[in-house]
């Protein structure tokens, strides 16, 4: 049959003053797929520790011969991290990582560039998302965030925006004001790209991650968590 082959990448981010023991970094897989981890020189998934306001970034193999784990919107697993500061332990995990729908051709694609590691619960704050037209002809893109109950940071502004006619390898910058309603390490997520004249959309539903924390506190939490899902077909 026809293998399937997938590289899923998780950057942690430790916001905390202290240094944070991963204890264990595994990946849970969804199926038929088989997760192998890829080890970067002097890096372990176990045991590792994260210097205070250091990124460390962990990667996995995936390998599957059903073919439905290549089709766009496939669920691969989620990404569980053990974790272990000045006393305190803890579990993080991801939300299921899929493969994004017009993932082999996408007409645009959309990714935050400017995030603060950190906010305030009920506060404002702002990020900055870059949006990257990949179609041969000139398209006009449209950016939205749905309003859904689930969403534990949601739109403190316009939540439907144009960003024009963009050319291929054109980019756009756009800044949207956010508000958080729930605390702990929590996902920007819920936009959509939309190209109206040729009836393409496609959803972004983990942007980024950021730790909400009580006002008066102090940079105390964990990681934040970033997974990327690249994929690519081999015989």
């Amino acid at each position: 049959g026809v293998n399937t082959c997938m590289l899923t990448q998780i950057a942690l981010t430790n916001l905390s003053e202290d240094n944070i023991l991963i204890e264990a970094l595994t990946f849970e897989s969804k199926g038929l797929v088989a997760a192998t981890e890829v080890k970067a020189e002097g890096i372990d998934t176990k045991n590792s520790i994260v210097k205070p306001k250091a990124v460390q970034c962990y990667g996995f193999r995936l390998k599957s011969a059903d073919q439905k784990h290549n089709r766009p919107g496939a669920e691969l697993g989620c990404i569980e991290i053990k974790w272990r500061r000045a006393g305190h332990v803890g579990v993080l995990r991801t939300k299921a990582l899929t493969l994004p729908e017009n993932q082999k051709h996408p007409r645009c694609t959309l990714k935050a560039v400017e995030v603060p590691g950190s906010v305030y619960l009920e506060s404002v704050f702002h990020v900055t998302l870059e949006v990257e037209s990949f179609s041969p002809k000139p398209l006009h893109v449209r950016l939205s965030m749905t309003s859904h109950k689930h969403l534990s940071i949601i739109a403190a502004g316009r939540a439907d925006l144009s960003c024009g006619v963009l050319s291929q390898g054109q980019k756009k910058r756009i800044k949207i004001a956010l508000m958080p309603l729930a605390l702990g390490i929590q996902r920007i997520a819920g936009f959509k790209l939309t190209c109206p004249d040729i009836g393409w959309s496609a959803d972004y539903d983990n942007l980024h991650q950021v730790c909400v924390m009580k006002h008066g506190a102090t940079t105390g939490s964990t990681t934040a968590a970033t997974p990327t899902t690249a994929a690519a077909a081999a015989d």
